[in-house]
């Protein structure tokens, strides 16, 4: 949490955003943020965003890797129930056709 906290505040330092309050949970970040009006909301949360995400996974790689196996067992689970469907719908197919006489 600290990490992430101090790549938050360098970040914010750069653009010339003062943090208020700062808030990280588990899955995600509450900021108060005091933002210059010559810089627009969305483009600072874009920049924070943005960089805070790759200097978090350059920090932090073995993350990375864990997320991009975690998406693939993901994707191999889906894949294998989709599978799984087809097969029962086959069987319920067959047995409606045994059962019409078709």
């Amino acid at each position: 949490k600290k990490n992430i906290e101090k790549i938050l505040r360098k970040l914010c330092e750069h653009k010339g955003v003062e943090i208020i309050e700062v808030e990280l949970c588990p899955d995600h970040i509450h900021m108060l943020v005091a933002i210059s009006p010559k810089l627009s909301v969305s483009s600072f949360m874009r920049y924070l965003k943005g960089k805070s995400t790759l200097m978090i996974f350059d920090r932090f790689s073995n993350l990375n890797i864990q997320l991009k196996e975690n998406s693939i067992n993901y994707c191999e689970k889906i894949i294998t129930l989709i599978d799984t469907f087809f097969k029962i719908y086959t069987i319920f197919l067959k047995l409606t056709c045994i059962l019409h006489n078709i």
